[in-house]
């Protein structure tokens, strides 16, 4: 293995993952990060559980990963999905509101703000946030297409349709 090659390090665990094969996995990627331990690779573990619908595992690396760089931004974000997953609004709030910190103007960080405030209720607010993201993107007015290409759950789907709904009509 060589430790300067992400890629070709995880590569194995991956597909393992993508084979159902997951206890091989998690041995796997625990080899990969006693060789490289950093916060990159660990948020590609975190994505690879998360696309394999693992949410505890992929909550796992993300916490990782921000406890080696509480700065990534794709940690925060993609961490303040799988909490929503897992209807833990308030803690998903909290790291999108983060990412929006990092990189204010990423309309993934965005709608995820948006959605996590839609469920607990805020929906002005939701509203709003949700329109920053599709000012940037119009990908963000078609859940088929959050599915596909941003990880995103038939949960946040659901969650942003009244958003979608709302902004669509204007």
């Amino acid at each position: 293995m060589d430790p300067e090659n992400t890629h070709c390090l995880i590569r194995p665990a991956i597909e393992q993952i993508k084979t159902g094969n997951y206890s091989a996995a998690r041995d796997n990627f625990a080899k990969v990060r006693k060789v490289k331990r950093d916060a990159d690779v660990l948020v590609q573990e975190g994505i690879a559980w998360q696309q394999a619908g693992v949410n505890k595992d992929a909550e796992a690396a993300y916490v990782a990963a921000l406890r080696l760089d509480p700065k990534s931004f794709e940690a925060h974000d993609n961490l303040g999905f799988v909490l929503f997953e897992f209807g833990r609004f308030q803690e998903a709030l909290s790291h999108f509101r983060r990412a929006t910190e990092l990189k204010p103007q990423d309309p993934d960080a965005q709608a995820g703000k948006a959605i996590a405030l839609q469920a607990m209720g805020k929906h002005s607010e939701a509203i709003a946030t949700y329109r920053s993201a599709v000012q940037v993107d119009k990908k963000y007015l078609d859940c088929e297409t959050l599915q596909k290409e941003f990880l995103w759950s038939k949960t946040a789907c659901k969650t942003a349709a009244p958003l979608i709904a709302q902004i669509s009509r204007k």
